[in-house]
C-alpha cells in the first residue's frame, strides 16, 4: 500500500520529448498572507508546454500541461482537470498564482521586460548566454499584492 502512495505522488518529466527550451529552477510566490517555495521544471515546445512543480524533498505539487490548446493539470491522487485558462486552472486546483503566459515571452527570449496580462515582469540577472536567470514578477491589479521570484538554476 505504501508503494502505491509513493508512485501516485511522483510526476515524470519526459526528457525524450522535443523542446525549444527546457529550464530548471526555483520559484517563490509571496502574498501578504503566505510564501510558497517550489522547484520548477519547464519544457517549452513552440506553443505547447509542460511545467512540473514540486515542493520540499521533491514532493510533487502539480504537473501543468498545454498541448495543442488543451490545458490540464495532474495533481497527486486526483483526477486530471481541464480548463480554458492555464492560470485559472493552476490557481483553482493548487491555490498557486503563477502567471505562465506573462513569463513565457521573457523566458523564451522574445522580450526582456514588460507588462503582460496584468503582470510586470523584470529580469534581474542573465546567465553567460544572455538567457534570463533571475526574474521578479508583480501583479498590477488592485487588491492583494503578489510578488513572484523565479531563479533559473539550469537551462537544459
Amino acid at each position: 500500500m505504501a508503494l502505491s502512495v509513493v508512485l501516485v505522488g511522483c510526476q515524470s518529466f519526459d526528457t525524450n520529448a522535443p523542446a525549444d527550451w527546457v529550464m530548471k529552477g526555483r520559484v517563490v510566490v509571496k502574498t501578504a498572507q503566505s510564501s510558497q517555495r517550489l522547484s520548477v521544471f519547464w519544457r517549452q515546445n513552440q506553443n505547447d508546454f509542460e511545467i512540473l512543480l514540486s515542493g520540499t524533498l521533491g514532493t510533487s505539487v502539480a504537473r501543468l500541461v498545454s498541448e495543442q490548446g488543451v490545458h490540464y493539470v495532474d495533481l497527486p491522487g486526483k483526477p486530471r482537470q481541464y480548463s480554458d485558462s492555464v492560470e485559472s486552472l493552476l490557481f483553482d486546483t493548487t491555490g498557486l498564482n503563477l502567471p505562465v503566459r506573462a513569463l513565457l515571452p521573457v523566458l523564451s527570449g522574445e522580450v526582456k521586460d514588460g507588462v503582460f496580462d496584468g503582470w510586470q515582469v523584470s529580469i534581474q540577472a542573465f546567465d553567460e548566454q544572455n538567457r534570463p536567470q533571475r526574474l521578479v514578477v508583480h501583479e498590477l491589479a488592485l487588491g492583494e499584492s503578489i510578488e513572484i521570484r523565479l531563479t533559473v538554476t539550469e537551462w537544459l
